[in-house]
């Protein structure tokens, strides 16, 4: 498929809900998360312009990391990445403590793929647990998380036919189905979701249209066939979308969201709607001359500033510093981003007010 589907594709299956926004690119690879799997129908990725969080750093180093040692043959199977183990160490006089708190440990298959991810609190007890299973496609088939206890919260099963995504069924705690989705392609083109409850029977039809390669409406019908639900979608020249119209099945408009790009192709604004018209809240972007991201603010309807966030980059391009401010412009939080040789994130230190280091979050990266 063409590269303007990527901007497409975050709209295309939401299984949760039937209303998502559409996120931009950046040109940076980033680690598939389990939602990502679905849009995997037509094979793309996609990353946004929000801030990264610390565990997306990693898994992204990660995941380039193990594909450029798969890509380079004088490498060994010794130099991937099995697994990560994040700490937290409290500052104390001035200096980081040795002796830290175990927060996470994430394991990898050889591909890079994310096989287990676990979460502890202060104590060292485990908080949760999910695991991945793939195909031999590096396609995800299972997604499990774990309670505290070790007890099946939740399972997610996906199912292909090839590389087209066919099923998507959900399980409770006791192992019952609670829902289904059942997907239609025409040429290797989404065209047709159903939803399924747990007795088996449709909740609702999802209907996607194209001009091209561009997804340009989705359609919610109730079981009857009633329309219920509409979304279109606009976009700018090159494939980015320019705006989405949300229409209920009486064909009145209940939001709308407008994407504004600067020179560069890249968001600058967005800008949200309700269904009269009224601004309900906006984001703005600002980027640096290599087209970074350096600024993020989200503002109240009335265009008040809810919050902001600053980036610093290296000259490698990657994030070395990132600042949240409140309401007022004061500073929420702080942090400071250091890497090793590969690139990969090792240390992460939270400044208070007056730039002095209160805790960091170190990260263990272990090889094969």
């Amino acid at each position: 498929m063409k590269s303007k589907l990527i901007f497409t594709l975050i709209l295309i299956l939401s299984l949760s809900c039937f209303y998502e926004s559409v996120t931009f690119s950046q040109d940076k690879k980033k680690k598939k998360s389990v939602k990502e799997v679905i849009k995997d129908v037509n094979k793309k990725e996609q990353t946004d312009t929000k801030q990264t969080d610390l565990k997306k750093i990693v898994e992204e180093n990660v995941t380039d990391t193990n594909q450029k040692n798969a890509e380079d043959n004088s490498k060994s199977a010794a130099q991937k990445i099995s697994h990560i183990i994040q700490t937290k160490h409290f500052y104390k006089f001035g200096s980081a403590m040795e002796e830290g708190v175990k927060v996470s440990e994430t394991h990898f298959d050889n591909d890079g793929n994310v096989i287990e991810f676990s979460e502890y609190d202060s104590d060292g007890s485990i908080l949760k647990k999910e695991k991945y299973s793939y195909d031999s496609n590096q396609k995800m088939t299972e997604h499990i998380q774990y309670n505290s206890d070790g007890e099946i919260e939740r399972k997610e099963v996906f199912k292909y036919d090839g590389d087209q995504l066919k099923e998507y069924s959900v399980y409770s705690s006791e192992g019952e189905l609670e829902n289904k989705s059942i997907y239609k392609y025409e040429n290797n083109i989404l065209k047709e979701e159903t939803l399924y409850n747990s007795d088996g029977e449709p909740e609702a039809k999802f209907v996607y249209s194209y001009k091209g390669d561009l997804l340009i409406s989705k359609s919610k019908y109730t079981p009857e066939g009633a329309l219920e639900e509409k979304l279109v979608i606009n976009y700018h020249d090159g494939g980015k979308p320019s705006e989405e119209i949300y229409y209920d099945g009486e064909g009145s408009i209940t939001k709308k969201i407008v994407y504004r790009l600067n020179s560069f192709g890249n968001l600058k604004e967005k800008i949200e709607f309700d269904g009269d018209g009224e601004q309900v809240a906006k984001t703005v972007y600002n980027y640096d001359t290599n087209n970074r991201l350096i600024e993020e603010a989200q503002f109240e309807s009335d265009n008040n500033l809810i919050r902001k966030n600053s980036f610093t980059y290296n000259d490698l391009d990657l994030k070395t510093q990132s600042i949240e401010f409140d309401s007022d412009g004061k500073q929420v939080s702080k942090f400071l981003y250091h890497y090793d040789s590969a690139k990969r994130l090792i240390k992460a230190i939270s400044l208070n007010l007056l730039e002095e280091p209160v805790f960091e979050l170190r990260y263990n990266y272990e090889s094969k």
